[in-house]
């Protein structure tokens, strides 16, 4: 993983993104998230 980490950052592959907060705010508000009937939370400790 370091090794592609090393090879984006050589190439500039994230170069055009000027303020990566903003960018990955940007890709939040896009992506669906599910309803909350849908979310399922059990605790772990219950199942050890």
């Amino acid at each position: 993983m370091a090794a592609i980490l090393e090879k984006l950052a050589e190439c500039g592959a994230f170069s055009a993104i000027d303020d990566p907060v903003k960018w990955q705010g940007a890709l939040r508000r896009d992506r669906i998230l599910p309803k909350r009937e849908d979310v399922v939370l059990i605790d772990s400790n219950i199942l050890i």
